[in-house]
């Protein structure tokens, strides 16, 4: 089980990274388990009035997680592996056949490792040879990117590893056309105007 502090901690990183309809559908797969995508809607509501009822009530903090933005939330939560989904196969009762349905379930580690991203690309910038502090090594854009971005297909990474290229080489090229400004200069434009 994992503690209060771990659960508020993960709360607050998808926050902060995806918003408060993520935050709220973590809080409920973190403190109540696998759930169904109906279960998970009926927590969420709850959750959110509960959660705007114990807080300020003048505030507007509430959020009201609607089925379409449930299904937006999970994917972009799965896609970050924050959210693990299993199929449960259909059975069959002596009273009827129960149908086949998907569990949803908060990874808490995988929650906690986005803090260490940084830390990685850091790692990864050192490591690799190129300019400092220039994204000129292909291999640090593509950990970039599959970072950001979460599970991508391989047609998905080349085009946002060529965009992020391209727009490092116009910013770095704008950066070098730029004319550098001194302190000199900067005092005879106070003195001309």
């Amino acid at each position: 089980m994992p503690s209060v502090y771990a659960v508020d901690l993960a709360c607050k990183i998808i926050n902060q990274h995806f918003g408060k309809p993520a935050e709220v559908v973590t809080a409920v797969l973190l403190k109540k388990g696998r759930l169904t995508f109906q279960e998970l809607l009926r927590n969420c509501s709850l959750f959110s009035r509960a959660d705007s009822s114990s807080s300020n009530p003048s505030s507007n903090d509430a959020v009201t997680v609607a089925p379409s933005t449930l299904k937006q939330v999970l994917l972009v939560l799965i896609q970050q592996n924050c959210v693990r989904t299993w199929l449960q196969p259909a059975e069959v009762f002596v009273t009827g056949t129960r149908p086949a349905v998907h569990l949803y379930e908060a990874d808490l580690h995988k929650i906690l490792w986005i803090i260490r991203r940084p830390k990685y690309l850091q790692h990864i910038r050192d490591d690799t040879p190129g300019k400092a502090g220039a994204h000129t090594d292909v291999s640090s854009v593509i950990i970039e990117v599959l970072l950001e971005h979460g599970r991508l297909r391989h047609d998905q990474i080349t085009s946002a590893v060529v965009a992020r290229l391209t727009q490092d080489a116009a910013a770095a090229t704008a950066a070098a056309a730029a004319p550098v400004k001194t302190e000199g200069d900067h005092q005879q434009q106070q003195q001309h105007a």
